[in-house]
């Protein structure tokens, strides 16, 4: 047995015990862990068939049809529709589905705050980098293994606009990554809050913030702020540690651009540092110039901040001409 293969397997004892995993029913409520997971699946999935359902747990369809009997008969779960014809009925949560859902995630969020407040921030900041890498690996090992998978192939990256959550979850791996790979204090943590702070308070017509996901999993964030002058700034960029390489800070960046020439804007520009060597080979690569240098301070640590610029108007010589006027 491999080093690898122990340590996996420990893991998974100790995370399943630490969890009550093992206890006939999850946290206290009425469901098993294998019916939550189903009736996450319903809420995620709206319209989602029986055998779809199977698919996606990875369960033969007797075992789905036993639980989803007796989901049904709780009155959490029912299908839409009225049986007969060929067609597979969709399934969706009822109300009280829902409000059970939503009572396990509230007794889940509270086990998770417990567990975790012995840890300092540090050591939440290293937990949470490490758990979004093990996730990412996992997907990837996962990917190889689907049917019609091939060495390397990994799920793609796909990009979303933000929805209620995401923009707490900015700011929390905004100061937890940072934190552990540059020593920042919470002092940045501010500073990216307040900046969305702002962004929520303003019109957001010319504004928007992007989530990109690789399986599933979270894999990065960006912003697009409008500003005076027919100006954009791009904000925000951030992709997960596992999944850097994936092209997920390609496409995040490409949205952004792609968002303002959109809206007409006439440049857009940002604000990073000289240390995210990444982030500046990234900006380059897709047109932005450097403008402007100057050393401040950022997280608590003295840097050096740079401005760099991406005029979106097209050249004088491609503008389109005017009708010559007559004399």
């Amino acid at each position: 047995m491999s080093q690898a293969v122990q340590a996996f397997r420990g893991f998974s004892r100790f995370y399943t015990r630490l969890l009550g995993l093992l206890e006939r029913r999850l946290l206290g409520g009425p469901l098993t862990l294998a019916e939550a997971r189903m009736m996450f699946e319903v809420r995620a999935t709206p319209e989602i068939s029986a055998s779809a359902l199977a698919r996606r747990m990875g369960a033969d369809r007797g075992r789905i049809s036993r639980m989803l009997a007796r989901l049904r008969k709780l009155e959490l779960v029912e299908r839409q529709g009225s049986p007969g014809g060929r067609r597979a009925l969709p399934l969706r949560l009822t109300e009280r589905g829902r409000e059970v859902l939503e009572e396990l995630e509230a007794r889940s969020n509270r086990q998770a705050g417990g567990l975790l407040a012995s840890l300092d921030a540090k050591r939440q900041a290293r937990l949470t980098v490490a758990l979004l890498e093990a996730q990412a690996l996992l997907q990837e090992a996962e990917g190889r293994g689907a049917p019609g998978g091939s060495p390397g192939e990994s799920p793609s990256v796909r990009l979303r606009e933000a929805g209620l959550g995401d923009l707490g979850r900015v700011v929390s791996l905004h100061a937890e990554i940072y934190s552990l790979e540059y020593g920042f204090t919470q002092e940045f943590e501010g500073y990216v809050l307040s900046g969305l702070a702002e962004y929520m308070e303003r019109p957001r017509d010319g504004s928007r913030v992007w989530i990109a996901e690789q399986g599933g999993a979270w894999a990065g964030c960006v912003g697009a702020v409008e500003q005076p002058g027919s100006e954009a700034q791009l904000r925000w960029l951030l992709v997960a540690p596992a999944l850097r390489g994936s092209g997920a800070g390609r496409l995040l960046v490409e949205q952004a651009v792609s968002f303002c020439r959109g809206r007409n804007y006439r440049q857009i520009f940002l604000w990073t540092l000289q240390d995210l060597s990444a982030a500046r080979s990234l900006y380059q690569s897709v047109g932005f110039v450097l403008a402007e240098s100057r050393q401040g301070v950022m997280g608590g640590r003295s840097m050096v901040e740079e401005r760099w610029v991406l005029d979106l108007a097209p050249p004088e010589a491609e503008r389109p001409q005017g009708r010559p006027q007559l004399a």
